[in-house]
C-alpha cells in the first residue's frame, strides 16, 4: 500500500477527513453536497499543487485539530484565540519552524480549502510579529554535504565493475546520473522520457521530467526541464555506458526511452513497484553503497541533496561565474525570462566548463 506522500488519492482522502470535522466552516464542503463526489471535488480544488505540499499542509492541520482536540477547544472556524494558544505551545517548545508553517497553513486552509475565521485573524498583528520573530530564532539549517572526489570514484567504479547484485549496480548509476546532471530525488521520481546522446566514449544522458520542484514556473509554460549528464567522469572509462548496460541487466532501454520513476522502489522479493525511492531511501542506498565500495564507514553529514550539490560545489570552489551555477543547478536567472531558464541551448556552454571541470578534478590539476 501507498502512503499519501507516495498516493494523490491518499492524500485527497486525509483532506476529506480534515474537512469532515467541521463540515460547516468550509465553503469547499458546499460544493461536496452539490457534487456528490468528495474525492473528486478534493480533487478539483487541490489542483495544481504540488502533492508535496499537499501532505505538509494537511500533517499541520492535523496537529492543530489534536491540539485543539486534548484542550477542549474547537480548530475551525479558524479563531484568534485557539490559535494564539496553539502557537504558544510551539513557542514552548521552541519549535519556531512549525510557527511559520501553521501561519502558512491558515493561509492554505482559508485560501485554498474555503476555511472561514473569526475575524480577520490573518492580518493579526501578533501573529505577524510572533511568526517574524520565529523566522529570525530558528536554527541554522543543517545541510548535506556533498560527496567527495573519492566518493564519487568510488561510486563509478561500482557502476563500471560487475562485483554489485545488478539492481544496486543500476541504482548506483542513479546516483551518479543525479550527481552530473545536479538532480534531486523529486527531480527523478517521473521521468517522461530518458534520452542517450552518445558518440562512442562522448556524449549526455538526458532526462526529461515535468514533475520537479520548479514545475509551476514549467508546466505554465508547457515545458519540461532537462536534466542532462555528460557521460565521462572521474574514471577514464565513461559511467554513462556503464549505466546504459546496468540499466539493460534490469531490463530498463534508455536507447528505447524511459518513462515513470527512474529509480523505483522494490518489493520484498526485488521486483519494481510503480513508487519512487524517497529521499531517506536513497540516501541510506548510497551510503551502503560507499560502505562496500570504500571498505569503511563513509563520513557522516550525508543525505540525498548532497547527490544534487557535489557538482555544483565543485563549480563554484573553482570559481565558475554565478551564470554558470545558476544554469547548471536549474535556478532562475536575474533578468532572465522563465523560457530561457528551461531552454536546451542555455546549458550547452555551462555543460562544457562542468565537465572542464570533472576533467581537471579527473587528472588531479583541482583537487
Amino acid at each position: 500500500t501507498k502512503s499519501s506522500a507516495e498516493d494523490p488519492e491518499a492524500a485527497y482522502r486525509r483532506w476529506l477527513c480534515i474537512l469532515s470535522h467541521a463540515p460547516e466552516a468550509f465553503s469547499v464542503n458546499e460544493l461536496i453536497l452539490e457534487g456528490g463526489n468528495g474525492l473528486a471535488v478534493v480533487e478539483a480544488v487541490l489542483g495544481g499543487k504540488s502533492l508535496n505540499t499537499v501532505n505538509k499542509r494537511a500533517r499541520r492541520a492535523c496537529n492543530m485539530l489534536k491540539f485543539c482536540g486534548t484542550q477542549g477547544l474547537k480548530c475551525f472556524p479558524l479563531s484568534k484565540n485557539n490559535l494564539v494558544a496553539y502557537i504558544e505551545e510551539l513557542r514552548a517548545a521552541k519549535k519556531f519552524a512549525a510557527i511559520r508553517d501553521t501561519l502558512e497553513t491558515c493561509n492554505f486552509l482559508v485560501h485554498v480549502m474555503g476555511a472561514s475565521t473569526e475575524g480577520n485573524i490573518l492580518a493579526n498583528p501578533w501573529l505577524k510579529g510572533v511568526v517574524r520573530k520565529a523566522t529570525i530564532e530558528r536554527p541554522e539549517v543543517n545541510q548535506s554535504r556533498p560527496l567527495t572526489s573519492e566518493e564519487v570514484y568510488c561510486l563509478e567504479s561500482l557502476v563500471i565493475g560487475d562485483s554489485l547484485h545488478p539492481i544496486d549496480r543500476y541504482a548506483c548509476g542513479v546516483f551518479v546520473f543525479q550527481v552530473y546532471a545536479r538532480a534531486r530525488v523529486s527531480d527523478i521520481r517521473n521521468v517522461a522520457a530518458m534520452l542517450a546522446d552518445i558518440k562512442g566514449r562522448v556524449g549526455y544522458l538526458e532526462v526529461k521530467t515535468v514533475d520537479h520542484k520548479a514545475k509551476r514556473v514549467g508546466g505554465q509554460l508547457g515545458l519540461a526541464l532537462l536534466l542532462i549528464a555528460p557521460v565521462q567522469g572521474l574514471r577514464e572509462k565513461p559511467w554513462g555506458l556503464a549505466f546504459i548496460e546496468a540499466a539493460k541487466a534490469v531490463h530498463f532501454d534508455f536507447r528505447q526511452g524511459h518513462g515513470g520513476p527512474l529509480l523505483p522502489a522494490l518489493t520484498p522479493d526485488q521486483k519494481w513497484t510503480a513508487r519512487p525511492v524517497n529521499t531517506r531511501g536513497t540516501a541510506a542506498w548510497v551510503i551502503e553503497l560507499l560502505r562496500k565500495g570504500l571498505g569503511r564507514e563513509p563520513e557522516g553529514g550525508f543525505t540525498s541533496h548532497g547527490l544534487k550539490a557535489t557538482a555544483l560545489s565543485w563549480i563554484a570552489k573553482a570559481g565558475y561565474p554565478e551564470e554558470v551555477r545558476s544554469v547548471l543547478g536549474h535556478h532562475s536567472m536575474k533578468g532572465k525570462r522563465s523560457l530561457e531558464s528551461y531552454a536546451r541551448d542555455l546549458q550547452s556552454a555551462p555543460l562544457r566548463d562542468l565537465e572542464a571541470c570533472i576533467k581537471s578534478v579527473a587528472n588531479g590539476t583541482f583537487r
